[in-house]
């Protein structure tokens, strides 16, 4: 991430308000919030949260891959994200056949 990259996570829905749009709604008004900043939009995600992932997807962001979250001066709370496993960018050659 830059300096100037805003990163969205985690987020969390009352399991009585779940499935009504919310979620995607509340990224969509930050996306468009923070569209004209020149910024890049970074959201973070467990892989195995679907509901969370289509959230993501459905508000037009990627996959780049999985990461780590490190922590910074001894904390998790000032920690820091790295990208592990990145995914192969679209129409990169792959090794594997």
């Amino acid at each position: 991430m830059d300096v100037s990259d805003l990163q969205v996570g985690d987020i969390w829905t009352d399991p009585a308000a779940r499935g009504e749009g919310l979620a995607t709604t509340a990224l969509e008004f930050i996306c468009r919030m923070h569209a004209s900043r020149n910024r890049t939009l970074w959201y973070l995600v467990e892989e195995d949260n679907r509901p969370s992932v289509k959230v993501a997807e459905k508000n037009g962001f990627q996959w780049v891959g999985c990461g780590t979250k490190h922590p910074r001066w001894g904390f998790r709370q000032f920690g820091y994200y790295s990208i592990d496993e990145p995914v192969q960018a679209v129409g990169e050659a792959s090794d594997s056949r």
